[in-house]
């Protein structure tokens, strides 16, 4: 067994995802990074690899039935343990109300709360039984300001994102302080999801995050630094 802590990311390939993979790869963790495109979760190690960390790629989405589970199972046969889960994957798009089917809630669903659920639930005993970082387990799910307070044709997203939060606190009541978990809700941050969702002119005047900002918030979680907000939500 690898005496490094153990974490998987996924939607390592860019943004908050990257940037929190590299961060954790610098402080300690072996990091197992997960996403779609294989050349970005490539490029994503090597950034990782040349600072001194370790990096495993799993590349697969984890939408897809049955991959979620087989991802952290896989891991845990494999490196022999699992400590933290940072899920980050997602997907985004304008569905206005008027138009909403509840099709597109599931496709939501599938890749934000259906794939939280399947990996947290495959892993629980692993992360029940982490000692790194002084224990237990942590668990960081990355959801959105729109869970809160949508842009418009943004509700169906904002909603699997709500999803996403109640299973935070879910897991908060059920682990009974065997596994921490933590959702965070950033608003607009610099990412090439955000720049694919709005046209240039509407992103100007809007505030953006770097994605570094919140994988330093994401770290300091996963160090037990944020004892105070288990089982909820951290809006940066």
């Amino acid at each position: 067994m690898n005496a490094k802590p153990l974490v998987l990311v996924t939607g390592a390939g860019s943004g908050i995802g990257r940037a929190t993979a590299v961060l954790l790869g610098a402080n300690g963790w072996q990091v197992a990074v997960n996403g779609r495109r294989l050349d970005a979760l490539q490029e994503t190690a090597e950034t990782i690899e040349r600072a001194g960390g370790c990096a495993l790629v799993r590349q697969g989405d984890v939408g897809v039935q049955g991959f979620a589970q087989s991802l952290v199972q896989g891991l845990i046969d494999e490196v022999g343990r699992f400590d933290a889960l940072v899920h980050c994957a997602g997907e985004v798009s304008f569905v206005p109300l008027d138009k909403a089917t509840v099709e597109d809630l599931s496709g939501f669903m599938r890749v934000h709360t259906d794939a939280a659920l399947a990996m947290v639930s495959t892993g629980w005993e692993a992360l029940c039984t982490s000692t790194a970082h002084g224990g237990p387990g942590r668990v960081v799910l990355v959801s959105s300001r729109a869970a809160h307070d949508p842009f418009p044709g943004l509700g169906v997203y904002g909603m699997a994102k709500a999803a996403l939060e109640g299973l935070v606190r879910a897991i908060h009541v059920d682990a009974q302080g065997r596994i921490e978990a933590f959702a965070v809700a950033p608003d607009c941050v610099d990412t090439p999801m955000l720049h694919g969702l709005l046209t240039k002119e509407q992103l100007e005047g809007i505030d953006m995050m770097p994605p570094q900002a919140i994988a330093k918030g994401i770290l300091e979680r996963l160090s037990g630094s944020c004892p105070e907000d288990r089982g909820g939500v951290w809006l940066p």
